[in-house]
């Protein structure tokens, strides 16, 4: 999931942004309307979902190989 933002992609990394995840620059990693007919181009972006406030920005789900792997660790 990427994060839209109707009003341009942000310079600087966002209020809410995950410190664990790097903010490297517009565009990169976020969408808005100036950039959302090149991300089409390279991935399958729906149409922008609104979501209510409080949601996190990002959600971030591990990979099924992680999952398992952390579960052979003791």
């Amino acid at each position: 999931m990427t994060p839209y933002f109707p009003d341009g992609c942000p310079e600087t990394a966002p209020p809410g942004w995950p410190t664990d995840t790097p903010y490297e620059r517009p565009h990169f990693v976020t969408i808005c309307p100036a950039c959302i007919q090149s991300w089409r181009g390279d991935f399958f972006v729906s149409d922008p979902v609104h979501v209510p406030d409080g949601v996190p920005i990002l959600l971030a789900f591990p990979w099924s190989a992680e999952i398992a792997a952390a579960s052979l660790i003791p």
